[in-house]
């Protein structure tokens, strides 16, 4: 498991946007992990 910390002083705007960035990549992890688990993926590598 990879795990990213970081420390920001941002404007409103921009912590949006990595809200929805994070928001994108969890729902991309889980589709990926939802296709392994039905049999649609052969291989996560």
């Amino acid at each position: 498991m990879l795990v990213y910390e970081m420390k920001l002083e941002g404007e409103k705007v921009q912590y949006e946007k990595l809200d929805e960035a994070i928001r994108t990549e969890r729902f991309v992890r889980n589709s990926i992990i939802k296709a392994s688990i039905d049999g649609q993926v052969k291989s996560l590598h």
